[in-house]
């Protein structure tokens, strides 16, 4: 990660790159730097880019270098002197245009077309349904990335609003089992401080109601009908029938959280999305 020299068969100085350029520069008359009005070093200079996406596209094929070359590139954060400068915004705004990021699947993407993501966001929405709900990918896990390469490449994180699509994904989520939707319930706890991405969650289907299908969740919305806790004793009534009540699997799941704090902001969650307790 350190700053390289700039060499014409000898070294003469650095240029600010974390790469060694070696060209046949021509030097001022006493070789302390560059001929930085010589139109032949301009040309060399513009050249070094084009060499420089011929050994990326030799990376790409590396079994180990394809998950780290990325950290060559020029960041944002760093300053180049005037000659070198736009030698470095040419390989910056070729890098975010190109297909050099691999994502979780093998596929070479561009930047705009990847996401990275925290191990519990991983563990709930797999790529497989980021994809299919948002139309990214994760970054392959594999792949070593600074902060600076991720903010100059412009890789964005996994957001609020990529959770919201990927809960649209009804065909996907109700496939789901108990344990995840209350992984999903701690994780939006967790998360959700926003009154307005509360009241949209209340659109979507995802709370787990009594089901007939034991492999396939029957989900509803709180905006669809009054959802309900399931009734705090075993008595039955002659109105529980006509109640739509959240499944006793997924609340046995929810009862038996052993984090209390988790439990308790599971609970208010489900309170803010309108799931009532029966009085």
């Amino acid at each position: 990660d350190e700053e390289q020299d700039i060499y014409a068969f000898l070294p003469i100085g650095e240029g600010g790159f974390r790469f060694l350029i070696q060209a046949d520069f021509i030097l001022t008359s006493g070789r302390e730097g560059i001929n930085e009005d010589n139109d032949w070093n301009t040309w060399v200079r513009d050249e070094v880019f084009n060499t420089f996406k011929l050994v990326i596209a030799e990376f790409k094929k590396h079994p180990r270098h394809k998950f780290s070359f990325l950290e060559f590139i020029p960041k944002e954060s760093e300053t180049f002197n005037d000659f070198f400068e736009p030698l470095a915004n040419e390989i910056i705004a070729y890098c975010r245009d190109a297909n050099i990021v691999l994502s979780a699947s093998g596929k070479w993407c561009k930047p705009s077309e990847v996401v990275t993501v925290l191990a519990i966001e991983k563990d709930l929405f797999d790529n497989a349904l980021v994809k299919s709900a948002t139309g990214k990918e994760y970054v392959n896990p594999l792949c070593i990335l600074s902060n600076g390469i991720i903010e100059t490449l412009g890789i964005l994180q996994f957001s609020l609003e990529d959770v919201y699509s990927c809960l649209q994904e009804f065909s996907i989520i109700r496939k789901k089992d108990d344990p995840w939707f209350v992984e999903l319930l701690i994780y939006l706890s967790e998360n959700i401080d926003s009154v307005e991405i509360a009241e949209r969650l209340k659109e979507i289907q995802i709370i787990p109601i009594q089901r007939r299908n034991e492999r396939i969740q029957n989900l509803v919305s709180t905006n669809d009908k009054p959802v309900f806790l399931p009734l705090s004793n075993k008595k039955n009534y002659s109105f529980e029938k006509n109640m739509t009540v959240i499944s006793d699997g997924f609340y046995s799941k929810i009862s038996s959280i052993k984090n209390k704090s988790d439990k308790s902001r599971v609970l208010e969650f489900l309170g803010n999305v309108n799931v009532q307790k029966a009085s």
